[in-house]
């Protein structure tokens, strides 16, 4: 098989991944219903970019990317780092005033991702993780490869989608808990946040703790602690959760929002 026949392939499988994460998202919807918490959830436009985003046209030499995988995706695999990287990172058809990453390089085993468990029990399978397990060790294993990046003087660009973007939230809070503005060489970008600042369905409902799931509600992301960038769909019922739950509009947007947003 030559290089460019396993790209596509890999390729397929982001594809198929982000398939799997929409079903994802109908799941999480169900519990949440069941919880009393939402009835329907927020017509779709682009992903839009946001955050604490100052010049990083030119990072440092050495900068080491790390991408993770949503739900169901524990090694993204190399088509995906790919895909990720020309869109998100270092984009070859960049929109007017998009944060770039150039120079990002994923040296070794990280050309296929970072491997996070990226579980979500019982979604993921009856023996899998819980949530909070499988986020937790994924802070753990991304420390771990910031550490040792930071300790070898490299840059660290750091991918998080859906789950993995709650990881890499939760680790911006471990790597500064003042919660001041860090000058760690730690970049992120995100897309589909559910730690949104403002819009994500973690921080919405900040506090809950649905323990018979495994699932806590973390609350929203540093917002100026780190470079980061997130990209979310409008409407995305669990990255754009409305405000105002009462609002009909709002709601239908949403529903729509979890059947057809895509990034």
């Amino acid at each position: 098989m030559t290089t460019n026949e396993k790209r596509c392939r890999e390729a397929h499988r982001l594809r198929e991944a982000a398939m799997v994460d929409s079903k994802l998202r109908w799941l999480t919807r169900g519990m949440l219903a069941s919880a009393g918490l939402v009835t329907l959830t927020s017509v779709i436009t682009p992903a839009f970019a946001y955050g604490d985003a100052p010049d990083v046209s030119d990072p440092a030499p050495g900068a080491i990317g790390l991408v993770m995988g949503g739900t169901t995706q524990p090694i993204p695999g190399t088509g995906y780092v790919d895909v990720v990287s020309a869109v998100y990172i270092e984009p070859t058809t960049p929109f007017p005033g998009q944060p770039t990453f150039p120079g990002t390089e994923y040296p070794g085993t990280l050309a296929n991702g970072l491997v996070t468990p990226e579980q979500f029990y019982p979604y993921t399978g009856v023996k899998s993780l819980p949530f909070d397990t499988s986020v937790a060790q994924g802070v753990t294993i991304l420390n771990n490869s910031i550490q040792a990046n930071l300790a070898a003087g490299d840059t660290t660009t750091v991918f998080g989608s859906s789950q993995s973007a709650d990881i890499a939230s939760l680790e911006m809070e471990a790597l500064d808990p003042s919660g001041t503005p860090s000058n760690l060489p730690v970049h992120f970008v995100f897309i589909g946040s559910e730690m949104n600042p403002n819009g994500g369905i973690l921080e919405r409902f900040v506090g809950l703790d649905l323990a018979s799931l495994g699932v806590r509600f973390y609350g929203a992301a540093p917002a100026d602690d780190f470079t980061t960038v997130s990209y979310t769909a409008e409407y995305d019922g669990l990255a754009d959760f409305p405000r105002y739950p009462i609002d009909f509009l709002s709601d239908l947007n949403a529903f729509f929002g979890f059947l057809y947003v895509d990034y």
